[in-house]
């Protein structure tokens, strides 16, 4: 299931959505997501001008879990930094 999803020509159907997105946002990825293609931050990123990115070289699927305290910076980040002035 995972193989079919992550590699089907839907494996970024939601980035189409990512265009309504205007509030600040962060987007952190595994560097080696075998279920998501990392380049999927790129196509999100495109379409999401106000947000940071960040790959994370650890990782694979599960950021949250595999390197939580990066994940947490990021967050941090964003709740200290992403609001514009």
């Amino acid at each position: 299931m995972l193989d079919r999803i992550g590699h089907s020509n839907k494996r970024f159907a939601p980035g189409d959505a990512a265009a309504d997105i205007r509030q600040p946002a962060v987007l952190v990825w595994g560097a080696h997501d075998a279920v998501i293609d990392p380049s999927a931050t790129a196509l999100y990123a495109a379409r999401m001008p106000q947000a940071r990115q960040g790959l994370l070289e650890r990782s694979g699927h599960m950021t949250l879990m595999e390197q939580p305290r990066e994940v947490a910076d990021a967050v941090h980040w964003l709740i200290e930094r992403g609001t514009p002035a």
